[in-house]
């Protein structure tokens, strides 16, 4: 009897003690109440033999063998029903406890599984089919897995690299190549860091191509660098295109210097005959050699007059788009007052202004300080843009021209009340040869070059030109230029 008590009492210790080492997987898997239902229907039980082994024990040594067997007779018979029962129900509750727990830790593990090997199945997809080359090595670079691209560009079979450093492997890799790869493996298996670099390596296609290579590290589940990853892009067809996009634009820039030189000797050569013309008309008009005879060749000589000065105006824009384009117009420079050259542009327009009952209204800032700029373009920038508001504003109308600095940048808006440009139009505004009106019946006369030498000059400054505008409610230019080199 004795022993086993000693047996029982043995069991509930070291099962307490398995328990207590134990404790965090019982607490991660939630059977915590299951454990210590079972624990403490055991060490129920365990109470009443401790009790007994203590009556046989202490009552032998002192009453005798008589006394003792009365003794635990009598404690038998008062607690041993109650104390089996309470321990047999806690045990009882504990293991179902303790079975549902892990009935259900079990489904969740199948659901986990479940959703495990699937993420393994998109991945293994996702690996074994991108456009990329992928490689994955172990700490000692020797290869473990590789993906269908890689193997293609190298006309390898996956089984004679598997296991084998990239090095080992024969006509594969150049000694050199492979000390660069095999150092730049043992800095991300080091830092953790992605390195990447550039190389040129032929494939099974015999042509050379240009890879990018992005070495990553791999983590194992404590968080440690066990292997290297490597991610192979192919730049050749992009390299290719760029250097195709590259001689494309430079052929588009001769043809564009061609044709502005065609543009600039052609309108030269139409110099001469119109200043022909127009000598000769202005001849006729003024009757310098004697009356013309009848007032119908006064009229004609008028409209030849006026139709060369507006083919000579074309000529000119023309020659201005011409040598802006080929980069012949060079700028120079000098600082100069703002408010000087707009008050002589407006002087150009005050009477034609005046004519038509328009208002024109100034507002020029006092902080503003002298501009760094070609005098002679930046007066043309506000000619351009004061003749087209003057043009579609209609009679009784009014342009307000403001200026202001807003720290190196002056900044100035040109509004007017006029017909205004569609918003279909707006976006081709600066355009060569772009008009703001579709209709004939709107259109005044002009070439379609202010603005599009408006937007040149301004961004061969450095600047900024934007337009607003709505049919019916007037157009606002806005012209953003660098003030430049301080005054010295």
């Amino acid at each position: 009897m004795i022993a086993i008590d000693v047996l029982l009492i043995v069991i509930a210790i070291y099962a307490s003690i398995v328990v207590y080492r134990r404790r965090s997987d019982i607490l991660r898997t939630g059977a915590a109440t299951g454990v210590g239902c079972t624990l403490a229907g055991l060490w129920t039980i365990t109470a009443l033999y401790a009790a007994d082994l203590y009556t046989i024990t202490v009552v032998l040594r002192t009453d005798g063998l008589a006394a003792t067997m009365k003794v635990a007779e009598e404690l038998h018979r008062t607690a041993n029903w109650y104390l089996c029962s309470v321990s047999a129900l806690l045990v009882f509750a504990g293991l179902v406890l303790t079975v549902l727990q892990f009935s259900r830790q079990l489904r969740n593990m199948e659901v986990r599984t479940e959703a495990l090997l699937e993420n393994e199945n998109i991945l293994d997809s996702i690996f074994e089919n991108l456009p990329v080359g992928l490689l994955i090595k172990d700490s000692n670079h020797a290869i473990e897995r590789s993906n269908p691209t890689y193997l293609s560009w190298y006309g390898r079979d996956f089984n004679e690299m598997l296991g084998h450093r990239s090095d080992q492997i024969a006509g594969f890799q150049s000694e050199e190549d492979a000390l660069v790869m095999n150092a730049q493996e043992d800095d991300v298996l080091t830092s953790g860091k992605l390195v990447n670099r550039r190389v040129k390596r032929f494939f099974v296609d015999g042509d050379l191509h240009t890879l990018s290579i992005t070495k990553f590290p791999v983590y194992d589940r404590d968080g440690k660098i066990t292997k290297v990853g490597s991610v192979s892009v192919d730049l050749t067809e992009l390299f290719k295109a760029e250097e195709a996009a590259r001689n494309a634009y430079n052929e588009a820039e001769k043809a564009n210097r061609a044709k502005s030189q065609f543009i600039a000797t052609m309108s030269h050569e139409f110099r001469t005959p119109l200043n022909a013309i127009l000598g000769f008309s202005e001849m006729l008009r003024g009757e310098f050699f004697g009356p013309l005879g009848t007032d119908n060749y006064r009229e004609y000589a008028n409209d030849i007059h006026s139709s060369g000065e507006h083919l000579l105006g074309l000529v000119n824009d023309i020659l201005d788009v011409a040598a802006i384009e080929a980069g012949k117009r060079a700028l120079l420079k000098e600082h100069f007052n703002i408010g000087d050259v707009l008050d002589e542009c407006i002087r150009n327009f005050q009477q034609q202004a005046a004519d038509r009952d328009i208002e024109l209204i100034v507002n020029m800032a006092d902080d503003i300080g002298p501009l760094h700029a070609d005098r002679k373009a930046v007066a043309q920038i506000f000619l351009n843009i004061l003749a087209n508001a003057v043009k579609f504003t209609e009679q009784g109308g009014r342009i307000s021209i403001s200026v202001q600095a807003e720290g190196d940048m002056l900044k100035a808006r040109v509004a007017d009340s006029g017909i205004g440009i569609p918003g279909d139009f707006l976006h081709r505004a600066t355009e060569p040869f772009s008009k703001g009106q579709p209709n004939a019946h709107v259109t005044k006369s002009g070439t379609g070059l202010g603005l599009s030498i408006v937007k040149s000059l301004v961004d061969a400054h450095g600047g900024q030109l934007s337009i607003t505008s709505a049919t019916g409610k007037g157009t606002e230019v806005y012209v953003t230029l660098p003030f430049g080199e301080p005054e010295k």
